[in-house]
């Protein structure tokens, strides 16, 4: 088991005041683009396949998503449980449809990632793809993920980084879908660095970083 510096565990400690005003008008925003995800998971596709098959080798066990969205990856998941999370009502509607492709136990559920309804050490294994970027407070929802993923297990984390905001379509594209066009994993207060076990980038200009992280 990992040592987490002073610093680490002062900040990754459940949060019982979380302001969701702004995850509630994100929850809104994508009611809405979920419609437009069959156009955009084509190019998201090889980055997330690179995932699931990276968290399946880590099976058996329990299996939380955070930010879930349509769900249409789920029959990929080797899992005794999944469980679903998002902020959006109109994703978990799309993902609950994937429920009878799963050939285990399922949970899909309308919640917000930084304020988890989860009794703590309750997952082997929390996966987070796209959403650090997208969340009102991403050491919110990393210190919940953190909370609920058993000593032992795995975090993994799929997101864009930019060291720097980009200009013109790419700015304006990431600005509408609600993404900072400015991220970086260090740079999210309490980011346990000592915890990464696994580090690449995905996509040519290495747009994409995949993390694996360590309890």
């Amino acid at each position: 088991m990992r040592r987490h510096s002073q610093y680490e565990k002062a900040h990754f400690q459940a949060i019982t005041c979380v302001d969701i005003g702004l995850n509630q008008s994100t929850g809104e925003f994508y009611n809405w683009a979920r419609w437009l995800y069959p156009l955009v998971e084509p190019f998201l596709s090889s980055t997330r396949h690179r995932l699931v098959a990276t968290v399946n080798e880590r099976f058996p066990g329990s299996l939380l998503e955070i930010g879930v969205g349509t769900g249409g990856h789920l029959s990929d998941y080797l899992a005794t449980h999944v469980t679903g999370v998002d902020v959006s009502p109109g994703m978990i509607q799309m993902a609950s449809r994937q429920k009878s492709s799963l050939g285990c136990e399922v949970d899909i559920k309308v919640m917000d990632g930084e304020s988890l309804q989860f009794g703590d050490a309750a997952f082997d294994r929390v996966v987070m793809t796209y959403v650090l970027s997208v969340t009102a407070h991403p050491e919110r929802m990393l210190a919940e993920a953190w909370r609920v993923l058993k000593p032992g297990g795995f975090a993994f984390i799929l997101n864009h980084e930019t060291r720097a905001s980009p200009h013109g379509w790419v700015s304006r594209v990431r600005r509408w879908l609600r993404l900072r066009s400015q991220f970086r994993f260090a740079d999210i207060p309490g980011w346990p660095a000592s915890s990464v076990i696994h580090r690449e980038s995905c996509l040519p200009g290495g747009w994409f970083t995949f993390v694996i992280l360590q309890k």
